[in-house]
């Protein structure tokens, strides 16, 4: 959705707040803004999440439902203000930190979500979440040892945990760990068969260390027939029947 439909309703909330928002709880409108996104109208209950704001500005669960709904329409500012607010009424809400920090990586922003994933893992040093999306963030700023050890952390607390192994297998990609990166990469897909970014990264890996894309390109089809964009490039650009 364009950003400029999404402020549109936004302001419609606010306006229909002041128009018929009064007589009502913010405990009633959070209950509709829920009702509404039961039946998938995610939309359609961002004006009753601003009349329960507008009604009670500290209901942190409806600051955390909106910004759940402001994310999947990629509204990643929006989300950020919203678990702003989310700590600033309850700074030890480690999924607002995880969620924060997300919603930061998003818009490009590595430095501010490392510091929220590492509030997060201060909150929680045994919280395997909090590790693995620490351990992504030093991916990123190549920090790839220190990403290995909080991604051993968090595959130890949770063995089963596929995205970890995915992220520990990029560490160890960049490290020259060649047998390593692979093995995690196989076992994330073990553990999760319908992870895309496994398979995408699994390709990757063959196809630059080896440069022959036919031995990647099984594994971009897959990622990109679960929704991988980067996947579909890849296999548009190196596979035959594409």
């Amino acid at each position: 959705m364009k950003k400029s439909a999404l402020t549109g309703l936004l302001l419609i909330g606010l306006l229909s707040f002041q128009l018929n928002g009064f007589g009502q709880t913010a405990e009633d409108h959070y209950k509709t803004a829920m009702s509404k996104m039961t039946s998938g109208q995610k939309l359609e209950a961002l004006p009753e999440l601003n009349y329960a704001i507008l009604a009670n500005p500290n209901y942190t669960d409806a600051y955390n439902l909106r910004a759940q709904v402001l994310n999947s329409v990629g509204e990643y500012s929006g989300v950020i203000r919203d678990y702003t607010k989310v700590i600033e009424l309850n700074p030890n809400d480690l999924r607002a930190y995880l969620n924060r920090g997300i919603a930061y990586e998003n818009l490009g922003n590595n430095t501010s979500a490392y510091l929220d994933f590492n509030k997060a893992v201060e909150l929680d040093p045994n919280s395997a979440e909090a590790l693995n999306y620490r351990g992504m963030s030093k991916n990123i700023s190549q920090n790839y040892n220190g990403a290995i050890k909080d991604l051993d952390k968090a595959i130890s607390l949770d063995p089963s945990y596929a995205e970890a192994y995915t992220n520990r297998g990029n560490s160890k990609y960049y490290l020259m760990d060649d047998n390593g990166s692979i093995a995690d990469y196989n076992k994330a897909i073990e553990i999760k068969p319908d992870l895309a970014d496994a398979y995408l990264n699994r390709a990757n890996y063959k196809y630059y260390t080896g440069s022959d894309a036919s031995k990647a390109c099984p594994d971009w089809q897959k990622a990109k027939e679960l929704g991988s964009f980067d996947a579909k490039v890849m296999a548009r650009k190196n596979c035959a029947g594409k």
